[in-house]
């Protein structure tokens, strides 16, 4: 999605960077989804070209080594099994953490106690509990939403307002200077 083709459309500047934004996320996701498809299908790929050579090796053997090759491959699968099931479980754990606004999403990863966490079907369940712990006691890895999208930087043309609302020590000064 292009920002002109908004743009044409005739919306305001602040709705099209929400869009842009929720389109980024959207392919940001997406994105590590093919990630995680292009990684299993490397493993996959390895797996029956090893599987391959294997077969070819089986013409020259015996039974008994047949039956210790089986028993091998079972556990090298069981492996394999596990190395996929936790490379999409870091996926989906990197894709979970993205949306709390850390600033340094593997700086957070690190700091998450995997063993605390499940996955499952629903989601992700013990992640939300442990970063709102980090949020409370580490709060410099977040972003800052308490000023509500204020500009922090000060105005030049609209000098601080002193405590009572009357003219400053300073405006009360000058006006007095050119009062003459």
């Amino acid at each position: 999605m292009k920002r002109e083709f908004l743009e044409g459309l005739g919306l305001d500047k602040d709705a099209i960077d929400k869009i842009m934004a929720e389109n980024g996320n959207d392919i940001n996701a997406e994105k590590a989804k093919a990630i995680a498809k292009d990684e299993e299908i490397k493993t996959l790929q390895e797996q029956i070209s090893v599987a391959n050579k294997e077969i070819k090796s089986y013409k020259d053997m015996n039974i008994e080594d047949i039956q210790k090759s089986v028993e091998t491959w079972k556990a090298t699968a069981k492996e394999h099994e596990k190395a996929l099931t936790n490379l999409k479980n870091d996926t989906a754990l990197k894709e979970a953490i993205r949306t709390y606004g850390s600033l340094d999403d593997d700086v957070l990863m690190k700091l998450i106690n995997k063993e605390n966490i499940k996955f499952n079907d629903d989601g992700i369940s013990g992640l939300k509990e442990q970063v709102e712990a980090l949020k409370e006691s580490k709060p410099y890895l977040f972003k800052d939403d308490s000023n509500n999208g204020s500009d922090n930087r000060f105005n030049a043309h609209e000098p601080p307002t002193p405590e009572g609302g009357g003219a400053s020590a300073m405006e009360s000064t000058i006006a007095s200077i050119f009062s003459n």
